[in-house]
């Protein structure tokens, strides 16, 4: 974190919900975001366990990816099949570093 990232920051906040401005800043964090090493999400059953799904690695987009991971998974969850725009996202296309 820096000076500069938390002043952009605030003045976003500020533009957005001008109320804020009134507000004091106590403290700041930062934590770190779920990145994986290909840089793409890992979406899907783990294949190893019975019942366990991942939906993980994001990275900064978890928010903005939500939607479509959510309906992704859910139909994984019913069909027990992944839909064609999860495939390159699975789990297992890690299972050779193993």
């Amino acid at each position: 974190m820096t000076q500069e990232g938390i002043a952009w920051l605030r003045a976003a906040a500020h533009r957005l919900v001008p109320a804020l401005s009134s507000g004091v800043l106590k403290s700041a964090k930062a934590g770190l975001r779920p990145k994986t090493p290909d840089s793409k999400p890992i979406l899907g059953r783990i294949e190893q366990l019975t019942n366990v799904f991942v939906a993980t690695g994001h990275n900064a987009f978890g928010v903005q990816l939500s939607p479509i991971t959510g309906l992704c998974v859910a139909e994984l969850i019913m069909t027990r099949q992944p839909p064609a725009l999860m495939r390159p996202f699975l789990p297992s296309r890690f299972q050779h570093n193993l």
